[in-house]
């Protein structure tokens, strides 16, 4: 990364936190305010030409600009701000395969439950198939949310 690409980066962090700094911690979690800073601390490592550091900035940029300004929540434009936060996370979900928190471990929990009930249908022990499948489950998502979380590329 540039000099310049981090003296932006720096002064992009700042505004996004100065947008949502008049907010609470509980309406930062529920309108996901938060989010163009989690964007700004996980993308940028894994953009390598030009041309994607500078869709990036415009798209951060856009992000930060769509910020509610105003905690009344009615005449703040938060239907902006959501639809580019939908469209900035399947963007970059597929382009850097990020993911977000917990969903790991959902996804591998779901998986192994489902696996377990059908060999404990198979063997005719449903009784342990389930706790089975929810112990692999268990075990396999963390792995694989430890994975994610070691490789930066939880949002």
């Amino acid at each position: 990364m540039t000099e310049q690409f981090e003296a932006w980066l720096l002064d992009a962090q700042t505004r996004a936190k100065q947008k949502a700094a008049i907010f609470t911690d509980k309406e930062i979690e529920k309108l996901k305010l938060d989010y163009p800073e989690k964007l700004l601390a996980v993308v940028p490592p894994f953009l390598v030409t030009d041309d994607d550091i500078e869709q990036f900035k415009i798209h951060a940029d856009a992000l930060i600009a769509a910020l509610p300004e105003t905690t009344d929540v009615f005449k703040a434009n938060l239907n902006t701000y959501t639809a580019l936060i939908t469209e900035s996370w399947m963007v970059y979900s597929k382009k850097y395969n990020l993911v977000k928190k917990g969903t790991v471990s959902g996804q591998w929990l779901a998986i192994c439950m489902a696996i377990g009930t059908g060999l404990g249908i198979i063997l005719k022990k449903v009784g342990l198939g389930i706790p089975f499948g929810l112990l692999i489950g268990i075990m396999v998502g963390q792995h694989m949310e430890k994975k994610a979380v070691q490789e930066g590329r939880v949002l």
